[in-house]
């Protein structure tokens, strides 16, 4: 089975401002998004669900 790492993980909605991400998020202006990053070893399954429910997505 193939493990991924996932780092670039929390993906919010657009317009979101710095003051708006989730503790230890980190906003970028290029994207207009929030990114929270986990080192965690995961399947990417597990992780897309683990990102699903903070509100977000598995950025790739």
């Amino acid at each position: 089975m193939k493990v991924v790492i996932y780092l670039l993980l929390l993906s919010i909605g657009s317009g979101v401002v710095a003051q708006k991400c989730n503790t230890g998020g980190v906003y970028s202006a290029q994207f207009g998004r929030c990114y929270q990053y986990f080192t965690a070893p995961a399947q990417f399954e597990f992780a897309e669900e683990q990102c699903n429910l903070l509100g977000g997505h598995l950025a790739s």
